[in-house]
C-alpha cells in the first residue's frame, strides 16, 4: 500500500506541470482565436489572465501589443512591444510594429539621435543571448589557455612560436564576447524605462512642483534616471529632464 501510494502521489506530481502547461497552450489558442476573429476585448482578457498567471514570453507581449493597437490603446501597445523587443531585441516584426504604433503618437517628441557606436554595440549584443556569448568568450580563454601550454611547454620552436601567437589572438578576443555578453544582460534586465500612459502629461522641474517644463504625450519612451517617493526624474526622447509621478508611466 506504501508504494501503490507513493506511485500515486508522485504521478500526480509528474502530471501536474503537463496539466498546466496544457491549459496554458490552450488559453494561449483561445486568444490568438478571438483575435483572427476581431474579438479583441476577448483576445486581451485572455492574454492578461496568462500574465496574471506568470506566463511570459516575447510572443505573448507581441501579441498583446497588436491586441492593444487593435483596441486603439496606442501607450499600451508601445509598452508590449517594447516588453517584446527587450526580450528578442533583433525581431523585425516587433520593431516595424513598434514604429507604426509610434506613429500613432500625437505631437510626438522630436528624438535625439543615438550616437551610432552606441546603437552599432546594442544591436551587436542582441545578436544571441547573454549565455551564448559567455559560452564563446570561454571557447576563446581555453583557446588561449591551450596556446600558452602550446608555448611553455612546445618541444619545436615553430610549435611554442604557433601556440604563443594563437593563445596572444585567443586571449584579446575573449574580451569582446565576454563585453558583449554583459552588456546583453543588462538590456534584458533594463527597469530604468517607462511608457507614459497618459496623455499630455506635465513634466515638472521637481517633485510635487507646481512649475510645469513641458507635456508629454502618451505613448513616449522615457528613460528613469532617480526617484523620490513615487517621483521619478526623467529624460524624455528630446533630451530634456524633469519629474513625473510614478502613476503616468509604465515601467517597461
Amino acid at each position: 500500500m506504501g508504494f501503490k501510494r507513493f506511485a500515486i502521489i508522485s504521478l500526480c506530481f509528474f502530471l501536474t506541470p503537463m496539466i498546466i502547461a496544457q491549459d496554458t497552450a490552450e488559453k494561449f489558442d483561445r486568444a490568438n482565436n478571438a483575435y483572427v476573429e476581431g474579438n479583441f476585448e476577448q483576445s486581451e482578457d485572455l492574454y492578461r489572465q496568462l500574465l496574471e498567471e506568470g506566463y511570459v514570453s516575447a510572443e505573448l507581449y507581441y501579441n498583446l501589443g497588436n491586441t492593444y493597437y487593435r483596441l486603439d490603446q496606442i501607450p499600451l501597445a508601445i509598452l508590449y512591444y517594447e516588453k517584446a523587443l527587450k526580450e528578442h531585441p533583433r525581431n523585425k516584426d516587433y520593431r516595424y510594429n513598434l514604429s507604426i504604433a509610434k506613429s500613432k503618437i500625437e505631437d510626438p517628441l522630436e528624438e535625439v539621435p543615438e550616437f551610432f557606436l552606441n546603437n552599432w554595440w546594442r544591436t551587436m549584443a542582441g545578436w544571441m543571448p547573454s549565455s551564448l556569448w559567455g559560452i564563446i568568450g570561454l571557447v576563446f580563454l581555453w583557446a588561449g589557455v591551450a596556446g600558452g601550454i602550446f608555448w611553455l611547454l612546445g618541444r619545436e620552436r615553430i610549435h611554442r612560436k604557433s601556440g604563443f601567437v594563437l593563445g596572444i589572438i585567443a586571449l584579446a578576443l575573449c574580451i569582446l564576447p565576454f563585453l558583449l555578453a554583459n552588456s546583453r544582460l543588462q538590456m534584458a534586465k533594463q527597469e530604468n524605462a517607462g511608457i507614459v500612459m497618459q496623455h499630455g502629461v506635465g513634466l515638472k522641474s521637481a517633485p510635487e512642483s507646481d512649475q510645469e517644463i513641458s507635456s508629454v504625450p502618451g505613448g513616449t519612451k522615457i528613460k528613469l534616471i532617480d526617484a523620490i517617493g513615487n517621483w521619478y526624474k526623467v529624460e524624455l526622447p528630446n533630451g530634456e529632464t524633469g519629474w513625473l509621478p510614478s502613476v503616468v508611466f509604465e515601467k517597461i
